[in-house]
């Protein structure tokens, strides 16, 4: 087990939920689903009881991608317009989060229906396959997306009307959550967002 400092599991946290706020933006303008970033994501959403918090992300280097649109957006550093699209879905995600934890019968039936996944996994065989993908989809549907802020999401109609790469978008914006949601229970708050961005970035040395 390692331990990390409050402030380094802010860090984690945050790097998980800018990621998944950056593939996103990926699928939505470019139809691109990059397995390899996505899994550590989809995995801590399924395993609802880890522990210890090493066990939610446990191979940090897989959330490298958030670690580094964390340290360019904070740092000031030339930044795109998928950066700053990714900042902006982190920021309503954060939002839609906060929405949902006052939602107690949503949250309830958010952790039912990742229980009965997380029973299921050993009959996935791919953990970022279409099957797996499509049922967490459904699951955002059905609760996130009944919340009256909609994370709305833009890109190139060819992306957003096709199937399989609309499932993947909410796949990705329920992984999102659930790094919002982690992030809400170590201490974050949109205030140290403003306030203690040198410190949080200090802290992402913690992903390699």
């Amino acid at each position: 087990m390692t331990d990390f400092s409050p402030l380094q599991q802010e860090a984690i946290a945050l790097s998980a939920l800018f990621q998944a706020c950056y593939l996103v933006d990926k699928v939505a303008t470019t139809g691109q689903w990059d397995a390899d970033a996505a899994a550590p994501l989809i995995r801590a959403t399924i395993e609802l009881n880890p522990e210890h918090f090493g066990d939610i992300y446990p191979e940090l280097n897989q959330l490298h991608l958030g670690r580094d649109l964390i340290k360019q957006l904070f740092t000031q550093q030339t930044t795109t317009a998928a950066h700053k699209r990714t900042l902006q879905y982190a920021m309503t995600v954060i939002y839609v989060s906060k929405q949902a934890r006052k939602n107690t019968l949503l949250i309830s039936n958010l952790q039912q229906r990742l229980k009965a996944l997380d029973e299921q996994q050993a009959f996935f065989t791919d953990i970022t396959g279409p099957e797996l993908t499509r049922r967490l989809s459904g699951i955002y549907s059905d609760t996130i997306s009944t919340l009256p802020k909609r994370i709305r999401v833009p890109g190139k109609p060819e992306h957003l009307q096709n199937e399989l790469g609309a499932a993947r978008i909410r796949t990705l914006l329920l992984t999102a959550i659930r790094a919002a949601f982690l992030w809400h229970q170590v201490g974050g708050r949109q205030w140290r967002l403003l306030f203690s961005k040198k410190r949080l970035v200090q802290a992402l040395d913690i992903i390699q």
